[in-house]
């Protein structure tokens, strides 16, 4: 949970409780009733906050997207996890920061209230190693000189010495004592402090333990008056009382609540109606904040809204980004990795009430398929959304920022620009219509040319979801919150089950192909919008076809007749021939990798790159992105940087052309010159 939205649910469940019994149950005569109310109000306090009890509203049939809004498409090219580099500045400026601080306090707090109260347990002990005592009872007497004598504390009366126990007098304070003893009343005051200390922000707790140990002196009063006049044991009060510093955890006699303790025993014993109504009006109160802080309302599809996707139940795939070696983006202690595998389990657990076959591509903290490379983990997602013949691939993450902090916000929606289909833009829309019911979203949908490659190999529409930044605090607040999770786990499925059905009732499912081994001439080719390439397959007759879709319809064409319309369009061509050894390319099947594979290349680039002096005299940050092109041979060459500041780009074309030698990218089962992107983030604190 959330520490802010607790504290706030702690503070206000405690405040309204409290509230209702000052002004309606404070200084009436049922003193056992408050007391129990005082400490079950505490307790509700701390517990309601954790509990979580879901509602379920069953509602009929869920209305379909009627209108899909046309969002603008945007290119964010970038092929790698920026790697960031440190410059460590003086160590009290990277540690002290509003978090820490405030961790600080409450620690300062914590230790305050700790070091009170075990005095006061000290001071105890003291006594009873001091003072002999005598037992009665069960009960252990000890005859003191003390000052603030006589109080009880459990099962130990500490008693003034100067005062007879043969009077009258003597005799009432004795009864007194022994009530808080049978009554356990200690256990409540040492309970209230354990709380006072770990909540001490909360000034309700202090309140509420003072009025627990005012109305114990009720009770014990109470019960010593009760064989005596009333008016007598009051005289008693006020003559002895005098201010006198006691332990926090006793139980004086002679308490500061004299005038309190005076009215309560003067006061007539007739409980009118209105005290029996004021009882039972808690109940309202309490039902009130349970519905308010603990019930969670959600939607469980109706009988009509459940998915039959052409017949059959939908099989979708969830990759939680990242794990392992890999963590993501990261914020002090919060790990990419961590929050998007939160969600894809959470996406699992919730997908029965929308009749969801889901498949989790990992679930735990590691390495897709014992992966031993980015490259392979990546490709071992894709896979199992093959194996698994999927319907739809919808890879969770969480977007951040080279600056600590971000004003960035929202979710956002990636589709792949090297394997796009029109599906793959609806499916993104259709979700995050959903999900702008729970939170802000930006409804430009992104698009990457390359690598993204988990959706540039997938076999089915997919989407990459960001969910918020991570290096902004309100986004992390809410993606964290267990409540927000399963919101937004079923905003991502009831989006799914909505353009399915969508689908469903248009008759243009994504899947349902006729195959034709027609070859088109080119001319017929330039005439035609082609929505989307599904895959090049090099071994199809005899390397010269290759296959696409359009509206969910498969055709073949000649290689040479796809390569006029793709270089009309200044899109990559089908290598034929020797064609590919002299075209460089922006996608391919598979890119450059370092010799160490993604692994070595992040430990080479931490290793080597030395954050320049003068950019750490300016207190220059920033994120430099470096283009590079391998050869066939592995060989690199025209480095240069082409975004960030200059100060930082020098060594950063620096470190890449000591790089050495590279694994070339790979197309149709050929070696090809590729283009190659690496993002490098300067900050100067650790």
């Amino acid at each position: 949970m959330v520490i802010l939205p607790f504290i706030v649910k702690l503070v206000v469940s405690c405040g309204l409780l409290y509230g209702y019994y000052h002004f309606f149950l404070r200084n009436k005569r049922f003193h056992h009733y408050n007391r129990f109310y005082l400490l079950a109000a505490a307790f509700l306090s701390v517990v309601i906050p954790f509990l979580n009890i879901p509602v379920h509203l069953f509602g009929g049939s869920q209305r379909h997207s009627a209108l899909i809004q046309t969002l603008r498409v945007i290119n964010a090219n970038g092929w790698e996890e920026p790697v960031t580099i440190y410059a460590r500045q003086n160590q009290w400026s990277n540690w002290i920061n509003l978090q820490n601080s405030l961790y600080f306090i409450y620690i300062a707090g914590l230790v305050t209230g700790l070091i009170i109260l075990f005095r006061s347990l000290a001071w105890i002990s003291t006594l009873k190693r001091k003072y002999p005592h005598e037992t009665i009872d069960r009960l252990k007497i000890y005859a003191t000189a003390e000052p603030g004598t006589p109080f009880s504390f459990f099962r130990s009366i500490f008693w003034d010495e100067n005062i007879s126990l043969n009077d009258q007098h003597g005799q009432q304070i004795f009864r007194h004592e022994v009530f808080h003893v049978k009554e356990k009343h200690s256990a409540d005051v040492l309970a209230m402090e354990i709380i006072c200390c770990i909540c001490w922000f909360n000034p309700f707790f202090h309140l509420i333990k003072k009025e627990i140990k005012a109305i114990h002196e009720f009770l014990a009063d109470e019960y010593a008056a009760s064989s005596n006049n009333r008016y007598e044991y009051a005289e008693l009060l006020v003559a002895r009382a005098i201010s006198q510093k006691t332990a926090q955890l006793t139980h004086p006699f002679f308490h500061n609540q004299i005038k309190r303790r005076i009215t309560m025993i003067t006061q007539s014993n007739l409980i009118r109606r209105s005290g029996y109504i004021s009882r039972i009006m808690a109940l309202p109160l309490l039902f009130v904040l349970v519905s308010a802080f603990a019930v969670r309302l959600t939607s469980k599809p109706g009988p009509s809204s459940g998915n039959h996707y052409a017949g059959k139940t939908l099989t979708v795939v969830i990759d939680a980004g990242h794990g392992g070696i890999f963590p993501g983006g990261h914020s002090s202690s919060l790990y990419e990795k961590n929050i998007t595998l939160e969600l894809a389990q959470k996406i699992k657990e919730v997908s029965g009430d929308y009749n969801l076959n889901i498949i989790l591509t990992r679930n735990n903290d590691a390495l897709v398929g014992n992966a031993t490379s980015l490259q392979e983990d990546l490709l071992n997602r894709t896979k199992i959304a093959k194996d698994a013949k999927a319907d739809f691939l919808i890879s969770i993450h969480i977007n951040a920022t080279p600056q600590e902090t971000t004003s960035l916000t929202g979710f956002d929606a990636y589709i792949s620009g090297r394997n796009e289909n029109p599906h793959d833009k609806m499916l993104a829309s259709t979700i995050l219509t959903n999900l702008k019911e729970i939170y802000s979203v930006n409804e430009i949908i992104q698009q990457r040319d390359a690598g993204v490659q988990v959706l540039d190999h997938k076999p089915c529409p997919g989407v990459l979801l960001e969910c918020g930044y991570i290096t902004n605090p309100a986004d992390v607040a809410f993606v964290t919150n267990k409540d927000n999770q399963e919101k937004i786990a079923r905003k991502i499925l009831l989006g799914i089950v909505q353009y399915s059905n969508a689908q469903t009732a248009t008759g243009t499912a994504y899947g349902q192909e006729s195959v034709s081994s027609d070859t088109l001439s080119a001319e017929a080719l330039n005439t035609i919008n082609m929505d989307a390439i599904k895959s090049v397959d090099a071994d199809l007759q005899s390397n010269l076809a290759t296959i696409y879709f359009k509206n969910g319809t498969v055709k073949y064409a000649h290689a040479a007749a796809m390569n006029k319309y793709f270089a009309a369009r200044n899109i990559d061509t089908v290598p034929t021939g020797h064609e590919a050894t002299n075209k460089i390319f922006t996608k391919v099947e598979f890119e450059p990798d370092y010799t160490g594979g993604e692994k070595g290349w992040i430990a080479y680039l931490i290793k080597s790159v030395r954050y320049p002096k003068d950019a750490i005299a300016k207190k220059l940050q920033g994120t430099v992105v470096v283009e590079f092109i391998v050869d066939t041979t592995g060989k690199i060459s025209d480095v240069k940087a082409i975004s960030g500041p200059k100060e930082l780009q020098a060594e950063s074309i620096r470190v890449v052309k000591e790089s050495g030698s590279w694994t070339s990218a790979m197309n149709n089962g050929r070696k090809v010159k590729a283009y190659k992107r690496q993002p490098i983030t300067y900050k100067l604190s650790s």
